[in-house]
């Protein structure tokens, strides 16, 4: 298309389109644009977007088990356990009921599993026993400055169909943004994950699950055990609620791996940053 013909389009309001791939790519941008715009239309009113910001000052790590007791009371499910003593964790343990998990408990460790400081599938007093022994001394040669005699003990969650990472990283130029993926171990190696900016939507939820790869597991892989999708969004609606709540308290949540399971979407490890604030001191547990 010529300067002159360019020209007398735009006079008369059109756009010139230059070739068939631009012109398919900007009718596409317009239609999504057109239902983007319809979608926050019809639900204005529930839109809480908050402006950017966050208190990097005051962020700080927040243990598992305290993170656990913020996820509770904000409705999202966690794995039924408790919070001990070295020499609890055998008793306790049989209270809760076997098969558990076993990990340490400290604001200053994150990736449990990578470290070796997570035992799973422990079917005996004399196993948890010796956990905790090995856990023990393998914290002692890879973070000698950590002293801790706190651990967590959970009961499994059976049958996991699948794992979930739903994360939300308060960006100081965008806000909230929700990531969610395959999770677990998984989570670097597949990096199949989708993102939006919050708020969002239910239908946004269940359109970027339904566009991840983890979803065909859900949906029972070769006739195996499907999950309820429903449940899940509730999930990841419930924690968009919590990061809203906190606002700009809040620097990074990150729930990996939720498990999936037909009883419903277990948080099993959590990460939590944030800055004290009113609502955190209330609840009583995060001082």
């Amino acid at each position: 298309m010529d300067v002159d013909a360019r020209q007398f389009l735009l006079e008369q309001g059109v756009a010139p389109l230059q070739g068939l791939a631009e012109a398919v790519t900007a009718i596409s941008g317009a239609s999504r644009f057109g239902q983007k715009r319809q979608e926050s239309i019809d639900r204005f009113d529930a839109l809480r977007l908050q402006p950017p910001g966050r208190d990097d000052k005051q962020l700080r790590d927040y243990d598992e088990w305290q993170s656990k007791q913020l996820l509770a009371r904000f409705g999202i499910s966690v794995p039924n356990g408790r919070l001990v003593d070295a020499e609890e964790a055998p008793a306790a343990a049989a209270d809760l009921g076997f098969p558990v998990a076993i990990k340490l408990n400290h604001k200053n460790i994150a990736h449990k599993t990578e470290l070796g400081l997570l035992r799973l599938q422990l079917m005996t007093e004399n196993d948890v026993g010796a956990a905790v022994e090995t856990i023990t001394e393998r914290v002692g040669t890879i973070h000698e400055d950590i002293s801790s005699n706190k651990f967590l003990i959970e009961q499994m969650i059976e049958p996991v169909v699948a794992e979930l990472l739903v994360s939300i990283v308060n960006d100081s130029k965008f806000g909230h943004v929700l990531t969610l993926g395959t999770g677990g171990m998984l989570v670097e190696l597949m990096r199949d994950t989708r993102t939006l900016l919050l708020p969002t939507s239910r239908k946004e939820i269940s359109q970027a699950i339904a566009g991840l790869r983890v979803s065909t597991l859900m949906a029972g892989f070769r006739s195996q055990a499907s999950v309820n999708q429903g449940p899940v969004v509730d999930l990841v609606l419930r924690v968009t609620h919590l990061a809203e709540t906190l606002g700009k308290a809040l620097g990074e949540l990150e729930l990996n791996p939720v498990l999936l399971s037909p009883n419903g979407p277990v948080a099993a490890d959590v990460l939590l940053r944030a800055a004290p604030n009113a609502m955190l001191t209330n609840i009583g547990l995060l001082r």
